[in-house]
């Protein structure tokens, strides 16, 4: 079946810039692949795996759940078909590279962005995997959907939101015209374990 990856990016301040990354989860077409149905109607379903196209199929109320599964499902998953020997060697393969992809593409448009205090930014990235898993960029989406149809979206959205909200918060202290250093440093600190996100980019430090 056609699947792709949903992972997110936070622009959480930009004076100074810190950005975040959040690995998201896998879509999958109900449809199993097949390239003769390409330019029809039907292919859109196989092709497409975003949710919105997903829910055309005429079966999707009772299948829902097969078409967003967890990180750690798709792991699992190419473990025992052998695609990989471990978790860790697909976040090697895999997690490295998509984070080192958003790092430079965020690099690349920094000079561009409007650095406005108080301002906040989460973009929905997506990734398809080669044959040997390397991740080709596909899009990057400034208005992510933010539906919680399954159970696996109702696990990481929520909290996503939740937690880009709370940091974004305490990096933008009233009365200020930049975030305070004490601040950052006690955001980054904080995403070892509190919140579900990683460190992808932060200003002044060697990335």
């Amino acid at each position: 079946k056609k699947f792709d990856i949903r992972c997110y990016s936070v622009i959480s301040c930009t004076k100074p810039f810190v950005v975040l990354f959040n690995d998201g989860y896998c879509r999958i077409s109900l449809n199993d692949f097949n390239l003769e149905d390409f330019n029809t109607k039907e292919g859109k379903i196989t092709h497409m795996t975003n949710n919105s196209v997903q829910k055309k199929h005429p079966e999707y109320k009772a299948r829902k759940e097969e078409t967003i599964i967890d990180m750690t499902t798709l792991k699992e998953y190419l473990i025992e078909n052998s695609k990989i020997s471990s978790a860790e060697e697909f976040d090697l393969k895999v997690t490295a590279k998509i984070k080192e992809i958003m790092r430079i593409m965020f690099l690349q448009v920094k000079d561009k962005l409007d650095k406005t205090f108080g301002c906040f930014e989460l973009l929905g990235w997506d990734f398809l995997l080669d044959e040997d898993l390397n991740p080709q960029l596909i899009e990057i989406n400034i208005n992510p959907a933010l539906f919680t149809d399954t159970s696996t979206q109702k696990k990481i959205i929520p909290k996503l939101i939740d937690d880009t909200v709370d940091i974004t918060l305490k990096l933008h202290a009233r009365n200020h015209s930049s975030a305070k250093q004490e601040d950052v440093d006690q955001v980054v600190s904080d995403l070892q374990g509190k919140y579900g996100l990683e460190l992808l980019y932060q200003e002044g430090k060697d990335s």
